[in-house]
């Protein structure tokens, strides 16, 4: 049974024996939490009730279809532009032409004194506004997915408050952790260039450029979303288990050359069987769980071999 408004509908009986052969209208989307839902709408009547049905076009039989595409696109887009302001502020600190003429002159050098602090303070303060509200739209998405696609609802203010205050629990550890990883970095290639000033300064550019870079932004943003991903799911699992249905749940990878042999020893494995922390499983990891019922849960991996 799941609740569209102030209507309980049992969905698996209206898909089986209804609406299989009602031609339904077309597309719609529908606002529910912080994501937008494809859905077709298709109406039908039950005494002297009527009800409005809601059919996801997400899901096709037992084939899933991949998600977050467009939030993991956004997420590196966000990212790149933040990475793009630092990289020019850290450049700036130290321009080509710093020391005129001369390969190195170590009081001009000397003279750059930046604040530091008020630099890692504002890359992660960027970091908490611009990935928090990605993070949590990717985790309400996949829950109200698992809701659909499992006959559950949960009510959106309780989705929509979990999504927000995991985001930013997470984000604010993820943005705290990128920001000492950024200062760490820093601070090492300066202490390098100072030892041996004769690679150039150049040399130094170069490398305060990587820390903030266009792939980096790729590898926390791909991570991350299949971490909100995982989360946003194993919430309503949670729920689930609360009224009394277990699921389990079943390792997948995309199956291609680009599976690591980590990933790929867990592929179609329920948890226990090689692996017990949820993807991701290493940086830019692309994995997924699904959740079966137990009693199915045999010919399901049959089924997937």
């Amino acid at each position: 049974m799941c609740r569209i408004g102030q209507k309980l509908v049992d969905f698996v009986k209206i898909v089986k024996t209804k609406c299989q052969d009602s031609k339904p209208m077309k597309p719609v989307v529908i606002q529910k939490g912080w994501s937008k839902v494809r859905v077709y709408e298709c109406p039908l009547k039950r005494g002297d009730n009527e009800y409005m049905t809601y059919i996801v076009a997400w899901y096709v039989g037992k084939k899933r279809m991949r998600r977050g595409f467009a939030s993991l696109e956004f997420a590196k887009r966000e990212l790149n532009r933040i990475h793009k302001e630092a990289r020019a502020t850290l450049l700036d600190l130290f321009p080509a032409n710093l020391y005129g003429d001369a390969v190195f002159d170590e009081d001009t050098f000397n003279s750059v004194k930046p604040d530091w602090s008020a630099l890692y303070d504002a890359i992660q303060a960027q970091y908490r506004r611009e990935l928090t509200p990605i993070i949590g739209f990717v985790f309400a998405e996949s829950a109200e997915n698992l809701e659909l696609t499992r006959a559950f609802a949960v009510a959106d203010d309780i989705v929509t408050d979990s999504s927000e205050n995991w985001a930013r629990r997470w984000i604010q550890t993820l943005a705290t952790d990128m920001t000492q990883t950024d200062q760490r970095q820093i601070d090492r290639y300066i202490a390098e260039y100072r030892a041996d000033p004769e690679v150039g300064l150049e040399w130094l550019r170069e490398r305060l450029g990587r820390i903030v870079s266009p792939s980096r932004a790729e590898m926390v943003a791909s991570t991350e979303i299949t971490r909100a991903n995982y989360e946003g799911e194993a919430f309503i699992a949670n729920q689930l288990r609360n009224e009394g249905i277990d699921l389990v749940a079943v390792w997948f990878t995309a199956v291609d050359e680009r599976v690591c042999p980590i990933c790929g020893a867990n592929h179609n494995k329920p948890r226990g069987e090689g692996w017990q922390l949820p993807p991701p499983a290493h940086p830019r990891c692309r994995c997924w769980v699904n959740w079966v019922e137990p009693q199915f849960l045999p010919e399901y991996l049959r089924d997937n071999e």
